[in-house]
């Protein structure tokens, strides 16, 4: 396989990878990614496209493309080359897109997590407190039930009293 066969089929792969980057951005741009990453991979496809102007602008400088019968197959190899720096721009695009789109994928799943923690964190502390402020409840209650027959007691203890007293009372009024 000659040199130009080469470039030719890197040429090719360069397009097809050029096709693939533009359909993700198109899938980014209509996926729930956060604009700040949608951005970002804007800055970075349109950094591999100005880089790849400039590396164009430098070899015509080098090699006049118009100039057919001056460079030949020459000038054949030079375009390759722009095309094969192309492709790999533009595969350099696709590799920093997926590779931030799952970094945020990650993220996005920590912080979920994250957030998930501190609910069941704040859930598990109010459980805590209702069933502490139960117990209290029921302690209160107890306390209250002892109190209650405590009175009772004192209640029996006061109408026996009071029944005596009624006695002596009435022996009292019947001597007199």
């Amino acid at each position: 396989m000659t040199t130009l066969e080469i470039i030719s089929r890197l040429c090719g792969i360069t397009s097809e990878l050029s096709e693939i980057v533009r359909a993700q951005q198109e899938n980014i741009e209509r996926s729930k990614v956060e604009e700040e990453v949608k951005a970002e991979l804007r800055q970075m496809v349109d950094g591999a496209e100005r880089e790849l102007d400039v590396m164009e602008y430098h070899l015509r400088r080098i090699v006049d493309t118009d100039d057919v019968e001056a460079f030949g197959k020459e000038q054949t190899l030079t375009v390759e080359i722009s095309l094969l720096l192309s492709g790999i721009s533009v595969a350099f695009a696709i590799f920093f897109g997926i590779s931030s789109k799952s970094r945020n994928d990650r993220k996005d799943t920590e912080q979920e997590t994250e957030d998930r923690a501190a609910t069941h964190t704040l859930l598990m502390t109010k459980l805590e407190n209702i069933g502490e402020d139960v117990k209290e409840i029921k302690r209160d209650n107890r306390e209250t039930r002892s109190e209650v027959q405590n009175l009772r007691d004192r209640v029996v203890a006061v109408e026996q009293s009071l029944k005596s007293y009624h006695k002596r009372l009435d022996g009292i009024n019947t001597d007199q």
